[in-house]
């Protein structure tokens, strides 16, 4: 979780100044240099070609994810593009339930209405007036 926010933190940083494929880049250049030490210990060679793909996919629909974040950084403020990222707390609720059977707990459940009620507060008073907050 600290490299997400990391991760996050730098492309708001990098969105303000540098081109979205500049930040990409960056990104995906520091993110090999600090995992791969780590990925190289617990790498497993995929057992078939169709889960090389999915691997491939996987990283190909990420860069492309995360430059289309860039590009966003760029046009609106982290407090209003937060909540468009809070929708990733369902879908990986809800892809652990069904592939992994795995159902979140109480803590869970509290830290994300948490996290999402605090986006949702700052979307609120970015969109206050000057006299308003």
């Amino acid at each position: 979780m600290p490299f997400y926010a990391l991760f996050n933190m730098m492309t708001r940083y990098l969105a303000s100044s540098e081109h979205p494929a500049t930040t990409q880049l960056t990104s995906a250049v520091v993110a090999t240099l600090v995992l791969t030490p780590v990925a190289l210990w617990q790498w497993q060679n995929p057992a078939t070609l169709l889960e090389w793909f999915v691997m491939a996919l996987a990283g190909l629909c990420g860069g492309i994810g995360h430059y289309f974040v860039a590009c966003a950084h760029r046009y609106a403020s982290a407090a209003v593009l937060g909540p468009f990222l809070y929708q990733q707390i369902i879908y990986m609720t809800l892809m652990g339930w069904l592939v992994f059977d795995q159902v979140p707990d109480l803590a869970v459940v509290l830290g994300a209405v948490v996290v999402v009620a605090s986006g949702l507060y700052l979307l609120w008073r970015e969109f206050q007036g000057p006299g308003e907050k």
